[in-house]
């Protein structure tokens, strides 16, 4: 019987997901929010509407992309630093085996 009221309640937190003044913060809460509130209607069987039931599986399935996304590039920065550095620290250690052996030679000769 409070169906209405509960779809009623889902269709402003959407509407206010998508306002402009949100902070990054503040949208993840939202569409926190939204999450729970999507749940608990399939949890208890409430009929939600066609097209906002497609709306909200939209919203989910673009932030589960930018996860992904993310993921995907900070393992790639961790490869590629890790890679740099060690090709830094391969070409110090070649850097000192010259000039250490630079170094033996000069003394040797003088």
């Amino acid at each position: 019987t409070r169906q209405p009221v509960f779809v009623q309640l889902l269709q402003g937190v959407f509407r206010v997901y998508h306002c402009n003044w949100l902070n990054p913060l503040q949208k993840a809460s939202v569409e926190a929010c939204i999450k729970v509130l999507s749940d608990v209607a399939k949890s208890r069987a409430i009929a939600i509407p066609v097209d906002l039931d497609s709306q909200v599986n939209n919203l989910f399935v673009k932030s589960n992309n930018v996860v992904q996304k993310s993921i995907l590039s900070w393992r790639l920065s961790t490869k590629n630093t890790s890679r740099r550095d060690s090709g830094l620290t391969t070409c110090r250690d070649y850097r000192n085996i010259i000039e250490r052996l630079q170094v033996s030679r000069f003394v040797r000769y003088y």
